[in-house]
């Protein structure tokens, strides 16, 4: 029994029958048929048809039985696979409706059936889902979709139906044809051409015609000033402008309105064709960016990428770790075979591993400083009940991370409350007395052992000078005695940080320049810096000049030790010198060479000091509240004393007990002051001849003799015992 085919949408479709011999006017047309030129497209002739032949039909040639008619070969062929033919047509859509639009338009060429099927009115959807889907922009209302996928994808030219090698690639939007440079010089037509060739037709007939204004040779260059028209198009136009203004001169009130409303449709028509050919310039200029080779690397990091996420890493950590432009995904095959991720997996695995870490060591982060902040309120609490002069010496929350007890917390797996804190909060004297006997510990390891020979206790003496090595832009640096360690709070990154244990230590360290000079002023004065202690100084109150700064305005600047110490040891700041000693152009570092201050200078820096401390400097605190406990809210002492009056009813301060002196404040009151000073001509030129009574035997104060040297014998930088010398006769300002 012959199996019959069967019947269903696909009748439906065939009875709206479609001329497949018009098929190449549709978008794939070559206007004027076949063209002589060399490559040019031309139809091909129909092929002769087969003929079947019946097992009573004879196969001799010439033969009497032979029956002339026959049955026409089936549309597919005789040996063609039929299973299109007898699919149900709604499934045959939805397997169309996968492809590209070029794929589609390549359908449409291969038989009269799938044409049919495609160019059929209920099929357009899928040529709309083709577009959609590949972002290709929307034909204007007079293309078919067919139309306008065979102006797209067709690599001939729409005129001489020429087609090289590469085909001829870009569409001009405008005029929406494609064209061999040849024809677009031959058929181009400008303003001035129009009038030479078409003399009988007036130019407002150009307003109603698409144009360009890419030139034939232009290779795309857009010249505003120049507009193209496409020359097929004007006689069709022309001959609807003359009949229309035939009759709109003819008087008729109609005819008039019918000639105004064909100008209006006309200007509307090209202004629609510009946009849409502005909008596929848009979509064509993103095509060509797509470059084959962009395309293969595409599809490598797609495919290194498959098989990272198989190795077990996450697709965000993967697309961080690496892109198009890495190395071993820039150049390459699309195809990443096993043997060639062989080669790429050492290279691109360990970008993807660094880029896990940084991401868990950011969630890690984010985890800590949350739990830091949990931990911070609750350690608020418990500083509140202390008084500020306990509590500006306890250290920081973070500092409190290299506990135990609280590292344990910051890095556990599970939740972590204020409730889990609280133990640590109910200990925390116990804690702090730990964390203090191992801050201590740790600073003091920092001390050569030499130094430490008969030493108990080195944050007394005054001869051991620590320095902060931070790096934090607030560092106050140098610190004598433990009180200025433990009160001094400078943000310490490295507590920040995700790794922080009970091996992490702060970076407070011996300092051995600050500790030598310190031990020159404790033997100015006459101690002995072995045992000196930092409250002998303090007893002694002595003042120091440092002999290589220069006096400025016959004033020179006098510090107490500490401040004496910072001298020698903040090179950063800058300063002015005497040319007593040689320096360098342009150095920076201060030659500190201290004496002991005379009796004068000493009383004078010893009144300013105390001027500042009992009167003008904000160094106070109230130990009754936090009001003042930070340095930027000092006050000064007669301030500070009313507030005790005022708000806590004190009238008799006692110091220590009602109010201290802030340490962490002490580059207030360390801070040296300037003293007048009489002026001494004990300086000689070397530079003038004589002795006695002569030029030579003239004495200067030192800016004198730097003026004189400078004027009279042009020497800009002047040298002790070269150009000027100091009589040892005469006493230095010390």
């Amino acid at each position: 029994m012959v199996t019959t085919r069967r019947k269903s949408a696909l009748a439906a479709s065939r009875a709206a029958e479609v001329d497949y011999d018009q098929l190449l006017a549709d978008g794939d047309f070559v206007e004027g048929g076949h063209s002589t030129r060399k490559g040019a497209l031309s139809r091909p002739k129909a092929k002769r048809q087969k003929v079947a032949t019946t097992a009573t039909q004879t196969t001799r040639k010439g033969s009497a039985n032979a029956n002339p008619k026959t049955e026409p070969a089936p549309e597919c062929g005789p040996h063609k696979d039929k299973s299109l033919l007898t699919m149900p047509m709604n499934v045959l859509l939805e397997i169309l409706g996968l492809l590209s639009p070029k794929d589609l338009l390549n359908v449409t060429r291969t038989n009269k059936f799938l044409c049919k099927v495609l160019l059929a009115k209920t099929s357009q959807f899928v040529w709309v889902f083709a577009r959609d889907a590949h972002s290709v922009p929307a034909p204007s209302a007079d293309f078919t979709e067919r139309r306008w996928a065979g102006l797209l994808y067709s690599g001939h030219c729409q005129r001489c139906g020429i087609d090289s090698i590469s085909g001829i690639r870009k569409v001009d939007p405008f005029l929406r044809k494609r064209l061999c440079a040849q024809c677009k010089s031959d058929r181009y037509i400008t303003l001035f051409k129009f009038k030479k060739e078409y003399p009988e037709f007036e130019a407002e007939i150009l307003d109603y015609l698409p144009y360009t204004n890419v030139g034939s040779w232009s290779n795309g260059f857009n010249d505003p000033n120049y507009k193209y028209f496409w020359d097929p198009n004007i006689p069709a136009v022309a001959e609807e402008w003359e009949s229309l203004k035939h009759a709109a001169d003819m008087g008729s009130a109609a005819a008039k309105k019918a000639f105004t409303k064909w100008k209006e449709t006309r200007i509307q028509w090209v202004k629609d064709i510009l946009q849409a050919g502005h909008r596929y310039q848009s979509w064509a200029n993103g095509q060509a960016g797509q470059s084959v080779a962009a395309t293969n690397r595409a599809k490598r990091l797609e495919a290194a990428t498959l098989r990272l996420i198989q190795l077990g890493y996450k697709p965000e950590d993967i697309s961080k770790a690496i892109s198009v432009k890495t190395v071993g995904i820039a150049t390459g095959t699309p195809n990443v075979t096993d043997s060639i991720w062989a080669k790429l997996q050492p290279k691109l695995e360990p970008l993807v591993i660094e880029e896990r870490d940084q991401r868990l060591s950011r969630e890690v982060k984010s985890m800590l400083n949350t739990r830091m902040t949990v931990f911070k309120q609750t350690y608020d609490i418990f500083l509140s009940t202390l008084r500020p002069l306990e509590r500006y010496q306890c250290p920081p929350a973070p500092f409190l991370r290299i506990l135990p007890e609280v590292s344990a917390l910051m890095n556990a797996a599970n939740v972590v409350t204020v409730q889990h804190f609280q133990p640590i909060i109910d200990n925390m004297a116990e804690h702090l007395v730990a964390y203090q006997d191992a801050y201590k510990a740790s600073v003091i390891a920092t001390i050569p052992a030499s130094e430490m020979v008969g030493v108990v206790d080195p944050f007394e003496l005054a001869r051991f000078v620590f320095s902060c090595q931070a790096g934090s832009s607030t560092c106050s640096k140098s610190m004598i005695g433990w009180e200025a360690i433990a009160s001094h709070q400078c943000i310490d990154r490295r507590f920040d940080e995700v790794s922080v244990d009970a091996n992490t230590t702060h970076q407070v360290v011996h300092d051995k320049t600050a500790s030598a000079a310190a031990s020159t002023l404790i033997q100015l004065v006459g101690l002995d810096p072995k045992v000196a202690k930092i409250s002998d100084m303090d007893l002694r109150n002595a003042r120091f000049v440092c002999r290589s700064c220069r006096l400025h305005n016959n004033s020179i600047k006098v510090h107490n030790w500490r401040s004496a110490v910072m001298h020698t040891t903040h090179n950063a700041v800058m300063h002015t010198y005497l040319p007593t000693t040689p320096i360098s152009t342009g150095q920076n570092i201060c030659p500190a060479a201290f004496c002991l201050g005379s009796s004068a200078t000493t009383a004078s820096g010893q009144t300013a000091t105390l001027t500042t401390m009992e009167r003008d400097g904000m160094v106070w605190s109230c130990n009754h509240c936090t009001a003042h406990i930070e340095p930027n809210r000092c006050q000064k002492k007669p301030d500070v004393l009313g507030h005790l009056r005022s708000e806590h009813a004190i009238t008799n301060p006692q110091l220590s007990q009602d109010y201290f002196l802030n340490t962490r404040s002490r580059a207030i009151y360390d801070k040296p002051v300037c003293v007048l000073l009489p002026r001494i001509a004990n300086c000689r030129c070397l530079q003038c001849p004589g002795e006695g009574n002569g030029a030579g035997g003239r004495r200067f104060i030192l800016e004198g003799v730097v003026s004189h040297l400078r004027m009279k014998h042009h020497i800009n930088a002047p040298e002790v015992s070269v150009d000027y010398e100091v009589d040892p006769r005469i006493p230095l300002p010390c």
